[in-house]
């Protein structure tokens, strides 16, 4: 004869909740509504029967019934922490923390072993940007119940939000052994490995993550969105830059306005690797109009439409970047060489002059302003630049190319042949002068019986 007890046939009222949980289980909404309600016409004053039936109508989105019998439970149990609890949730979906963490924090009063009211505390925080309560209470959460994956998830989130991403991914990865109790946060799973790889800049361990959250998807959310911006970077990172480009732009008409910046700067990153340099530039130039007080996009943008030759719109760029940061003397230098190429010599003059005072001994500067009254045909001034720069030791080809210019316009005639003698036996000295340099050269030496360059060996 066996001792153990036959089990007890379910009462009709536990019948009818347990299919509707089976119903919930399976997402069918409707059927649990009418299976909960079954359950409550039984026990009508049952405070769990209302919460489950509240439950059911917040499945279907229709919260105010929802509220209405979380409430109704509260008025024969004043401390069911489930009605406590599901009532703050409501105030938590509409991002009205302050309420909820006050709705919250009677639920976790009235049961302080349950998981979800510390849990959801924890959310709240998060969402107000109180990182350090919110991790307080994840953790209290966790301690509550240590099987329950959405803490191992959230609890994550929180400490790289922190930066404490080191501690983030190995708090996941020993949560990874509870993850298949809650398969519905498989993708988010995914989604924040992803990241944290790419944060510890691991870039195939995060496309690996991210791959994988691309086989689990559900919906094409903010998630997806965020997702799929850093399984970008991270292809960038890992110089895959056609794989980059091409998950980039699959988000190009879906992309959320608070990954508006981040998504313009890893295409602006990645067609500069690609060396599509016009893209770049017109992402740089897109981030500049949109930042206009960040040095670095104008700094950039500037330096692409450089590449570009497009001398007008990187000079607007190196100005602006002068007003954010006058003393970075590279900002200076910048807009002198724009202001050469635009043969605008007395701005350039005046405007180098003006930097000089500040970098007296700045080479770069120097040079460009040697090179500007070069240009504008000022041979006594030239020369007295060209010397300046000699000063500080190391001199280019380019200065003896100036100097036998100036020479020429001073009508000292053997002086110039002689620069122009020591000029053409330097190595690659055709690439090192200005086009218009030697074009003038050329000119003169011919006017001196000279027929080219090449004869200046034979003399």
């Amino acid at each position: 004869m066996s001792d153990i007890e036959p089990l007890k046939p379910l009462t009709e009222y536990e019948a009818f909740k347990a299919q509707a949980k089976a119903a919930t289980e399976a997402k069918d909404f409707e059927e649990a509504l009418l299976l909960y309600q079954q359950a409550l016409d039984l026990k009508p004053e049952c405070p769990d029967a209302l919460v489950d039936l509240g439950n059911a109508y917040s499945d279907l989105k229709h919260y105010d019934k929802a509220n209405d019998l979380y409430h109704k439970a509260l008025a024969i149990q004043p401390d069911s922490w489930r009605a406590l609890h599901n009532i703050g949730n409501g105030f938590r979906r509409n991002k009205d923390y302050i309420q909820a963490i006050k709705w919250f924090k009677q639920a976790r009063e009235a049961s302080p072993k349950e998981c979800f009211p510390p849990f959801n505390l924890g959310r709240c925080y998060k969402g107000l940007g109180m990182g350090e309560q919110a991790e307080s209470y994840f953790r209290e959460a966790l301690s509550n119940d240590r099987t329950e994956f959405a803490c191992y998830l959230l609890l994550s989130q929180c400490l790289y939000e922190q930066d404490k991403v080191q501690a983030a991914l190995d708090l996941l990865l020993y949560g990874q052994v509870f993850l298949s109790k809650r398969p519905e946060l498989e993708d988010d799973n995914h989604s924040s490995l992803g990241y944290i790889y790419f944060k510890l800049h691991q870039p195939e361990l995060a496309i690996k993550s991210y791959q994988n959250y691309l086989n689990v998807f559900k919906e094409k959310d903010a998630v997806y969105n965020h997702s799929i911006l850093y399984l970008g970077k991270a292809y960038l990172e890992n110089k895959q830059y056609n794989e980059a480009l091409s998950a980039l732009e699959s988000l190009f008409y879906n992309i959320d306005s608070e990954y508006k910046e981040g998504f313009y700067l890893a295409l602006a990153k990645t067609y500069e690797a690609l060396e599509d340099y016009p893209y770049a530039c017109g992402y740089y130039s897109e981030l500049a109009r949109l930042y206009p007080d960040d040095e670095y996009y104008n700094w950039k943008a500037g330096q692409l439409c450089k590449l570009n030759k497009s001398i007008d719109l990187a000079l607007m760029h190196f100005e602006k970047c002068i007003v954010l940061a006058p003393s970075s003397v590279s900002h200076w230098q910048d807009k002198a060489y724009c202001l050469l190429v635009q043969a605008k010599l007395p701005e350039a003059i005046s405007f180098i002059n003006e930097a000089l005072i500040t970098w007296p001994n700045e080479r770069y500067l120097t040079e460009r302003l040697a090179e500007a009254y070069c240009e504008a045909k000022e041979p006594d001034l030239t020369l007295a630049w060209i010397a300046k720069v000699e000063s500080f030791g190391n001199p280019k080809t380019s200065l003896e190319c100036m100097k036998a210019c100036s020479y020429f316009l001073k009508n000292e005639i053997e002086t110039a042949i002689a620069v122009c003698k020591n000029l053409v036996s330097q190595p690659n000295w055709q690439d090192e002068c200005h086009e218009w340099d030697l074009k003038f050269l050329l000119e003169q030496l011919k006017l001196n019986g000279i027929p080219d360059f090449e004869s200046l060996a034979q003399l």
